[in-house]
């Protein structure tokens, strides 16, 4: 709770929300509701005003893989993040569509209410853009080349237009100023030694900080 500075546990005695956690969260999303996206079942929708606990699992169409990377709501819509690509549902978890993605290589993403546009960090293809509007996917216009060499778990995109995307190293590049950036270690360490640090997730608070979460 920003306002009081404490954390709290609203699934102390909700058994659904303790469902959600024993599934290994991944990622929250906080529209209308409260997005819980989980490693080994899906999607859950929780309502901040009743403390009711929605899961999408049944609702997801056959062949879906279970982890959720990430989820969006936006436009009376949910845009969950999966390996192989888009899935979109209403608020009240209703299936809509799904949108394969170009590869089945997505690791993560970053929702820009601006542009209505999702970022998507992938293995081996660099970043993408998925247009909400025109339902395309596009690679960023500067230093994707560079970037898709490398196996990406995070993607961020701050109000100055810089884009950040963790692994090893952490990359930053701003298409407009056509710049790419990329910070190592001090250690002489690859991308697959045991002890690397790798960047998870990418965040900005209220002050506009940019986060860097690693594990090593």
């Amino acid at each position: 709770d920003a306002e009081r500075n404490i954390f709290w546990e609203p699934g102390e005695k909700n058994k659904a929300l303790r469902e959600a956690g024993a599934n290994y969260l991944t990622n929250f999303y906080e529209g209308n509701y409260v997005w819980i996206s989980t490693a080994k079942n899906f999607l859950y929708r929780f309502n901040p005003k009743d403390s009711s606990v929605l899961s999408l699992a049944g609702k997801y169409p056959a062949g879906a893989t279970k982890a959720t990377y990430y989820a969006a709501e936006a436009g009376g819509f949910v845009y969950a993040i999966h390996n192989e690509g888009i899935y979109s549902f209403d608020t009240s978890g209703r299936f809509i569509s799904f949108v394969p993605a170009p590869k089945k290589n997505i690791s993560n993403c970053f929702y820009s209410k601006n542009e209505k546009a999702l970022y998507l960090s992938t293995y081996g293809s660099g970043i993408l853009r998925y247009d909400l509007q025109t339902k395309q996917f596009a690679g960023i216009s500067y230093g994707n080349d560079q970037i898709g060499k490398n196996h990406l778990l995070s993607v961020f995109k701050s109000d100055d237009g810089n884009i950040y995307c963790g692994g090893y190293p952490l990359h930053m590049v701003n298409e407009q100023k056509k710049s790419y950036h990329y910070f190592l270690s001090k250690e002489e360490k690859t991308e697959y030694s045991f002890n690397i640090s790798k960047v998870v997730s990418i965040f900005s608070d209220r002050e506009k900080n940019i986060w860097f979460c690693s594990h090593s």
